[in-house]
């Protein structure tokens, strides 16, 4: 069985730790490195590309959006997955504008973890419901124009 391959990268070594324990712990996950910032991530995927990255948005040095852009622009296939511990955090439509393919907060359990993992790679964006009413907010103040919408967005169907 083929396994998918993830990097980590989040200045926490505790959180880095235990994402791998999760990850193994499921049986078709790989993780090939956990760094402590963006720079080091873009240097790495320069040379080993994995199918996934799980990407804290704010890191020293190059943080996770800065990252994930350029990171994007040298290989969109691999799936990003934004990591924050803020619910209203204003990076949110950002980090989507960057190329994630994914936004999870910290304190998601392993099935939401997991089930961003599997819905990015069938390539869905997820977003926990619990964000959908800031990433509305901002959308709703921003230039973007959603086709057809002609009113401000109060719902939207993420899984």
């Amino acid at each position: 069985m083929m396994k998918t391959t993830v990097v980590i990268a989040d200045d926490q070594q505790m959180i880095c730790d235990g994402l791998e324990v999760i990850l193994m712990m499921e049986g078709d996950f790989e993780v090939l490195g956990s760094f402590q910032n963006g720079q080091d991530v873009i240097d790495f995927v320069q040379t080993q590309q994995p199918d996934v990255i799980l990407m804290d948005i704010r890191m020293p040095g190059i943080g996770g959006i800065a990252a994930t852009h350029q990171i994007k622009q040298m290989h969109p296939s691999i799936k990003i997955i934004m990591l924050t511990t803020f619910s209203q955090d204003e990076y949110m439509l950002e980090a989507l504008k960057s190329g994630a393919n994914g936004y999870i907060l910290k304190d998601a359990g392993k099935g939401q973890l997991i089930s961003s993992i599997r819905h990015s790679l069938s390539g869905q964006v997820f977003i926990p419901e619990k964000l959908q009413p800031a990433l509305i907010e901002q959308l709703n103040h921003t230039d973007i124009k959603l086709y057809p919408y002609k009113t401000p967005l109060t719902s939207v169907g993420f899984i």
